[in-house]
């Protein structure tokens, strides 16, 4: 992740619950969560669905992405 205003911004603020959600909407500046990043090697057949589920720090949503279900800002669902 880089530290562009918004991340500094939300830092100083003490809103470190909020960086879990920039990764998950900010993927046009290049910041990915590492269950984005597991969901993309599952699909690149890199590793298995269960090494990834094994590794990831939110099982659920990651199942749910490799079901078809993307889950965009606030958890509304994107896709299919």
């Amino acid at each position: 992740m880089v530290a562009d205003s918004v991340v500094r911004s939300t830092i100083k603020e003490g809103k470190f619950d909020k960086i879990q959600a920039l990764l998950e909407v900010s993927s046009e500046t290049g910041y990915r969560s590492f269950n984005k990043d597991l969901f993309r090697l599952v699909k690149e057949v890199k590793i298995s669905k269960w090494d990834a589920l094994k590794k990831s720090p939110n099982r659920q949503a990651l199942e749910m992405n490799i079901k078809g279900i993307l889950l965009g800002e606030g958890s509304r669902i994107i896709g299919n």
